[in-house]
């Protein structure tokens, strides 16, 4: 769904911006709905901070896919650059590959978080807004490949470049890989010791097993540096979803960001499976999802 002033906004920067992404919000479905729910916590934050500090550090923005607006300048660079064919065809996140092409190609890219003041309403930034997948089954698949496009197919065609900022963002991009398994399994262990807590506390006549805490200070000072870490996770999540969603889609971010984690670690299984089985990343067939 477009904003009646997106292509106004476009017209107005094309001249001098080669690529303009205006950010994404989904849209809202019931409490209940986590799966659907969990994108737009995610969007919130990506679209929120993320992306706008990659535009002010490295100079650089990953397209959306939606919400997107090319120059012509753009446009027959991409055609140049892929003899005649402007979209990489074998990419399953082209719209990604984009935005590193035009980047290493010395064109300017831009991050626009424009506000306008509607009738009933307060100001709210010039945006797309979608509804995503709803069931886990089709967001697994929906996020599989993504990570395929973003993590192995990017790295395998785009590699690592000279700028050491945008290389920090890429290796941000890429650990997911990696840190989808782990967030899981911390997740995991987390419940495992609010269980355990509950248990021993409210129980009668509980067992009380002997706490992690208890004998290393070294490792009691990292559990407690990851806790306020992880406290800081969370609270910037609630106040970018809050800052547009309202403060009750902001609290629930957070019991969201674990049934998110379970997606994401479901979603990288299925995209590292994908890779195994066709033996190189490019070759992985596109898997649409409505």
């Amino acid at each position: 769904v477009l904003c009646a002033e997106e292509l106004r906004l476009f017209n107005h920067l094309v001249e001098r911006k080669d690529l303009i992404q205006i950010p994404v919000y989904p849209f809202e479905r019931h409490w209940t709905r986590f799966t659907s729910l969990h994108y737009l916590d995610e969007f919130a934050e990506l679209h929120g901070k993320d992306v706008p500090v990659r535009e002010a550090v490295a100079g650089q923005v990953p397209s959306a896919g939606v919400g997107t607006c090319f120059s012509r300048r753009a446009v027959l660079a991409l055609i140049e650059d892929g003899k005649g064919i402007a979209f990489d065809v074998q990419s399953l996140t082209e719209d990604y590959d984009i935005g590193i092409r035009l980047k290493t190609r010395g064109l300017e890219e831009a991050f626009v978080r424009f506000p306008v003041t509607g009738a009933r309403s307060a100001a709210k930034p010039i945006c797309v807004r979608e509804y995503f997948p709803d069931s886990a089954t089709t967001a697994i698949r929906q996020k599989a490949r993504w990570i395929v496009g973003i993590v192995y197919q990017g790295f395998r065609t785009h590699g690592w470049t000279r700028s050491p900022s945008l290389n920090w963002f890429l290796w941000r991009d890429r650990k997911g890989a990696l840190t989808n398994f782990i967030s899981f399994l911390a997740s995991l262990i987390l419940l495992q010791m609010l269980a355990l807590w509950l248990y021993e506390r409210f129980w009668p006549d509980a067992y009380h097993f002997l706490s992690i805490f208890e004998g290393d200070a070294w490792l009691s000072a990292l559990l407690l540096a990851n806790l306020c870490l992880m406290g800081n996770r969370m609270l910037q999540r609630v106040l970018f979803v809050s800052s547009y969603y309202g403060p009750a889609q902001g609290l629930l971010s957070v019991p969201r960001l674990f049934w998110g984690n379970f997606i994401n670690f479901m979603a990288n299984g299925r995209a590292l499976r994908q890779v195994i089985r066709q033996g190189d990343a490019r070759r992985v067939a596109w898997d649409k999802t409505t």
